[in-house]
């Protein structure tokens, strides 16, 4: 998302960070299933960590200096 935009029809500006890290994470699902000839259990668990996220859309309001 190290990009530059400006739409200001739609009120778009999109500023370009230098300082950008890339994004991480680590993921972890762990899941059990049971079957009997009555019943069906399915059960699954999801961790996600991550690290210097990303957030591609962030209203950062008014800017002063293009008022």
């Amino acid at each position: 998302m190290n990009i530059g935009l400006e739409l200001p029809l739609f009120n778009v500006r999109a500023v370009p960070n230098p300082d950008l890290k890339p994004e991480q994470s680590n993921g972890f699902e762990l899941g059990v299933r049971w079957n009997s000839p009555a019943l069906s259990l399915t059960a699954s668990g999801y961790y996600n960590d991550y690290h210097d996220f990303i957030e591609s859309k962030v209203n950062l309001g008014a800017d002063p200096v293009r008022r």
